[in-house]
């Protein structure tokens, strides 16, 4: 455990792609504290990667394909947790340049704990909750996009 997080995975090369992005933020160095420090003050941040990603120094020109490279660290945040099954993006081009990660390390909140006004419960990870097959126990379902935050379903449990 590190600073509150645990390592999902390390030295991958692939990022992160899932649908409870949040943002990235690019880094000078290879600096994981700076990465925790952020996410811990992004609201509803579950995790996060930090990667090497070879990139195009400027945006590519009609006629101008083959620009330098130049090779940012980036910390990308998530409101979910990260395993490695989301480890899904591992190359792409933009025109003929081929964009590349490497150094791929994710960490994940450890014992993550949410304070509902009005409700107790604990978080079931990644699954969600089978009711009971008995008449009249299950109401209904709301969806919401974004991170994961029980803050934001509360109200429709509490009506």
């Amino acid at each position: 455990m590190l600073n509150g997080r645990s390592r999902i995975f390390q030295t991958q090369k692939s990022a992160v792609s899932i649908l409870a992005y949040m943002r990235y933020k690019t880094c000078t160095t290879y600096d994981h504290p700076a990465c925790v420090a952020f996410c811990l003050f992004l609201v509803a941040c579950k995790s996060f990667n930090i990667f090497h990603e070879r990139d195009q120094s400027l945006s590519p020109e009609s006629g101008c394909m083959d620009r330098a490279s130049t090779v940012p660290i980036k910390c990308s945040f998530w409101g979910a947790a990260i395993p490695t099954t989301t480890l899904t993006s591992k190359c792409q081009y933009r025109s003929k340049f081929h964009v590349l990660m490497a150094g791929c390390n994710g960490y994940s909140i450890t014992n993550p704990t949410y304070n509902v006004d009005g409700l107790t419960g604990v978080s079931t990870g990644q699954a969600t909750i089978n009711s009971p097959n008995q008449c009249d126990s299950y109401i209904t379902f709301k969806s919401h996009s974004g991170p994961y935050d029980p803050n934001i379903c509360a109200p429709n449990c509490l009506a």
